[in-house]
This record gives C-alpha cells, structure tokens and sequence, in this order.
C-alpha cells in the first residue's frame, strides 16, 4: 500500500476512534462526589505553582521513606509551612494539617495513604 494511502487510512481510523470515545463520554461530567475530580482538580492546582511543584515533587520523593505521621507531619511543615500564593484550597489544607497534633496526625494519615 502507498504511503499516501496508508497515511489517509491512519488519519481516518483515529478519527473513528476520536469519534466512539467522544460519543461514549457525551454527557459525563466529573461530580464533585467523585474522588478522581478533586485528585484532578487538586494536581491542577499544584501544577500552576512552579516552586509550590517542585517542593511537591521533592516530598512525594521522600514521602515513602517516612515511617510515622509524625515524620509527614514534620516534612509537610517544612516543605510547605512557608508557601505562599496558592489556591486558597490548598492554603487552607495546608493549615489544616498542620494546625493542631491531631489535624496533623490525621493529615499524615491520609497523604502516606
């Protein structure tokens, strides 16, 4: 098969293929219910922060190393006690685990999990 024919059968299968997902996913819209929305949502957020996504990045590096919530504790406060600019979301999560010992141990519970 020529080149040209094989490049027109490609283009026309994708564009099959772009159609049948497009057509299953008509109407679908994340819920705000749904876990994959705020962990997309979430990422959205980080991602527009460069220094907040390198930090980021440097403590999901680290993060499996630590063994108790008090040591996720510690590395959120030092990672991100200081940041600035955020998404208020994100600042008030940020406050939130580190606001009290039990906000702490229970944001570190839920970040190694």
């Amino acid at each position: 098969m020529p080149f040209n024919e094989l490049a027109t059968a490609r283009e026309e299968l994708v564009r099959r293929i772009g159609r049948t997902l497009a057509d299953r996913s008509a109407g679908l819209a994340p819920s705000f219910f749904n876990r994959g929305w705020w962990a997309g949502t979430l990422l959205e957020w980080c991602m527009k922060d460069e220094a907040f996504k390198v930090r980021l990045f440097r403590f999901i590096d680290v993060l499996p190393s630590l063994r108790t919530d008090d040591q996720v504790a510690r590395l959120v406060d030092e990672y991100f006690g200081g940041v600035g600019n955020l998404a208020a979301p994100l600042q008030w999560g940020l406050r939130a685990v580190a606001a009290t010992r039990i906000g702490a141990r229970l944001g570190a519970k839920s970040l190694r999990q």
